[in-house]
């Protein structure tokens, strides 16, 4: 039996009763008259229709684009990089520790897209590791890995600290000299909170003193693939002295301006490490 159909009238102040009929803040008034048609009764013709409707008349509407693009544009894929290159390398998250892009657009506040550009790049330092239908994750390095890592930082740093010696300023120097004295008094107050931090801004002073670009950007990035067990040493006992009296000999030398005697201490300071290292009872990883 067919059924007839017949709007009835609209009520007297009733939005219907104007030209135009809005659903959640969007103009759909033809749509609206159209769906009373027999021919679109069906609850899901009406649906899709209104949905498309939507989206073909409402495209320009900053409301309605902004439902679609809730996370913050402007958190690029270059600053991205940096802030998850610095959680990583303070232990925000662990080697091995999985990076799910989700929970990345939601901590950072960034475009899924942006998530994945700085994974990639990540993925070239050699700070994350990407696996087909697993993800990324933060990549693990191995007791052999990270003596060769060090090893390779030993001639690079020797370097550096050859540079600094040679054409440090004067206020360069002196600021050298505050960043040891720092360390002095951390060794014996604050061994294993407050000495790693003032290791790092030694050799950071040197990578800026030392004016050799390209060899400041290769330690940088092997540091960071080391980052996962720097802060460990400061833990073994009398490293931490040892380590200072390492750091003061190369300051000496930069101080007098000897070029060859900065060199031999910055490669003395790192064949110790590695001897701590070879020495280090881990099964295959640092974890």
């Amino acid at each position: 039996m067919a059924h007839s159909y017949r709007r009835s009238p609209p009520r007297p102040g009733y939005r219907g009763a104007q030209s135009s009929v809005w659903f959640s803040g969007w103009n759909v008034s033809p749509l609206a008259a159209s769906v009373h048609s027999p021919a679109i009764r069906s609850p899901v013709l009406i649906t899709v229709s209104l949905f498309v409707y939507i989206i073909v008349h409402n495209i320009g509407d900053n409301r309605f684009l902004s439902r679609f693009n809730e996370r913050n544009p402007e958190v690029s894929s270059t600053t991205l990089t940096m802030q998850l290159r610095a959680a990583i390398v303070a232990g925000s998250f662990q080697p091995g520790e999985r990076l799910i892009e989700s929970e990345l657009v939601e901590r950072f506040d960034a475009t899924r897209r942006a998530v994945r550009d700085a994974l990639a790049e990540l993925d070239k330092e050699g700070l994350v590791v990407r696996e087909a239908n697993r993800g990324a994750s933060v990549r693990k390095v191995t007791l052999e890995e990270a003596i060769e890592i060090t090893q390779v930082r030993s001639l690079l740093e020797g370097l550096l600290a050859a540079e600094t010696a040679r054409q440090a300023t004067d206020e360069e120097r002196q600021e050298l000299k505050a960043i040891v004295e720092r360390m002095r008094t951390a060794t014996k107050t604050d061994p294993v909170g407050g000495f790693p931090p003032l290791y790092q801004e030694f050799h950071q002073h040197l990578r800026a003193a030392g004016r050799h670009g390209i060899a400041a950007d290769l330690v940088e990035n092997l540091r960071n693939r080391n980052a996962q067990f720097q802060f460990r040493t400061a833990l073994l006992p009398g490293r931490v002295e040892e380590s200072f009296r390492e750091h003061e000999a190369i300051a000496s030398a930069i101080l007098a301006s000897d070029e060859q005697a900065a060199r031999e201490a910055m490669e003395t300071h790192l064949s110790a490490l590695v001897e701590v290292l070879r020495a280090w009872r881990f099964d295959d990883t640092f974890v």
